[in-house]
């Protein structure tokens, strides 16, 4: 395999008690048939996590026959809570309790041990989205799934036409987090305000609604949005206050209540 361009992905599954290695070569094969771990030492730190990953990305180098030169990249899901790009949530998680996991990110951690790219998902995420593949094989596009992970906790993930829904911290419109649902031409974000009692989320929660807060609407020029609803006949109140997006509002109070915003398509 060294005497080509890199075609092996290396598989990194950290867990709470153990960490996973498989390989992965051309043509989706697996080269690692059972299982091969080491002791994941995540409540040990982030140093003592990081030697593991590099212990068990030996091994499975070693038992596969695999020069290093054929790493192309190396795939890596630990559990959650953490952003799409891995970092650990800042509050910490049940499998990294100490404070030097808290807005620690793994996965730059691991490209600079290793040396190699890497790609990030938590494990349930990972997961679900090995099942979907496995049940729909080449019409995994066509499908959607949720599946639900038994582990040392409980987790899961949902796939939409195909490709993991993730979730990212925001601040739009409060601090939160926030999954965005991709359908045809349309994106619809489904927002977790950590503070479900204050905070425009937590008003808007607190009335008889439909539960859609807010429409954003891409334009081009939005300077001319602005002119076009603040002027003329129209003459209607913009704000920013409690936006999901970068963009502007109308006031939901010129609007018979409802929150449109705006915000300059990509491109444009």
């Amino acid at each position: 395999m060294s005497d080509h361009a890199p075609d092996a992905v290396v598989g990194l599954d950290v867990g709470g008690t153990k960490t996973n290695a498989t390989v992965l070569v051309e043509g989706g094969v697996f080269l690692v048939g059972g299982m091969l771990e080491v002791p994941s030492r995540v409540t040990e730190g982030p140093a003592a996590a990081i030697e593991a990953i590099r212990e068990v990305f030996a091994a499975a180098l070693a038992q596969t026959g695999v020069a290093r030169s054929s790493v192309a990249a190396v795939g890596l899901d630990t559990p959650g809570p953490a952003s799409a790009a891995g970092v650990i949530s800042s509050r910490g998680a049940t499998n990294f309790a100490q404070p030097e996991w808290w807005g620690f990110d793994f996965r730059a951690a691991v490209e600079g041990a290793l040396g190699l790219p890497v790609t990030y998902l938590n494990d349930g995420n990972a997961a679900a989205l090995y099942a979907h593949e496995q049940q729909f094989g080449e019409a995994a596009a066509q499908h959607s799934s949720v599946a639900a992970i038994v582990g040392t906790g409980l987790g899961g993930g949902v796939i939409v036409d195909g490709e993991v829904v993730s979730d990212e911290r925001t601040e739009l419109p409060q601090a939160g987090r926030r999954a965005v649902v991709h359908l045809g031409d349309t994106d619809i974000a489904f927002i977790q305000p950590d503070d479900t009692a204050s905070g425009p989320l937590g008003a808007f929660l607190s009335k008889p609604q439909n539960g859609i807060y807010a429409l954003v609407w891409k334009v081009a020029d939005e300077a001319q949005a602005k002119a076009h609803f603040s002027g003329g006949r129209l003459q209607m109140k913009l704000t920013q206050d409690g936006c999901v997006s970068p963009g502007f509002a109308i006031d939901p109070e010129d609007f018979f209540g409802a929150r449109h915003e705006f915000v300059v398509a990509a491109g444009t």
